[in-house]
């Protein structure tokens, strides 16, 4: 467990923390443990620059409020977050393919880091034709018609793909309690 928390308060950004371990023994068959943790100082974000997505029109709102801030604390879970979110905006404004890294510096000893998120959009992307499959049981017709199928999955040729939208279109479909499984791809 002190190993962990070690690690746990280096990723986020105290590179000098110490954890000692106290053993207090109640009884035979039990003891009190005490973990005493001095984090020191932090490693300071001088810099975090994200990179590529200037082809995004909605840049600025792709980029608002991350979990990230330029002076303050090195914090990598941080950092893997605001990549995380970056990629969910981006899938939910038609860049189905988006992807963005990380690639940090440390200096421990001058407890500064710098950090570059860099973004690949992909190509922005329409629903293209949507086409419906049904697989009825064995020996019996399609029950539910395309156009009523359709309409409960509510999507439209021609609009920006955005992926909560077509999790939405099959949690719909599945709560309609008509299908066994349901698979949008």
């Amino acid at each position: 467990d002190r190993a962990r928390l070690v690690i746990f308060y280096r990723r986020r950004g105290y590179p000098r923390v110490t954890v000692d371990t106290v053993v207090k023994e109640l009884a035979p068959v039990a003891v009190e443990l005490r973990f005493n943790i001095n984090e020191g100082p932090p490693i300071i974000l001088r810099s975090f620059v994200v990179r590529g997505l200037e082809p995004v029109p909605e840049m600025e709102r792709i980029v608002r409020n991350l979990p990230v801030r330029e002076g303050g604390r090195f914090d990598r879970f941080a950092l893997d977050a605001a990549a995380d979110s970056i990629r969910h905006r981006l899938h939910n404004s038609g860049y189905p393919r988006a992807d963005a890294i990380n690639n940090f510096t440390v200096n421990d000893s001058a407890l500064l880091a710098w950090d570059t998120l860099t973004v690949t959009p992909g190509p922005r992307t329409r629903i293209g034709a949507i086409r419906i499959e049904v697989t009825p049981f064995q020996g019996k017709a399609q029950q539910i018609p395309t156009s009523v199928v359709r309409r409960i999955m509510g999507l439209d040729s021609g609009r920006l793909f955005r992926e909560s939208e077509i999790e939405d279109a099959q949690r719909a479909l599945y709560q309609t309690e008509a299908y066994q499984h349901v698979s949008i791809s």
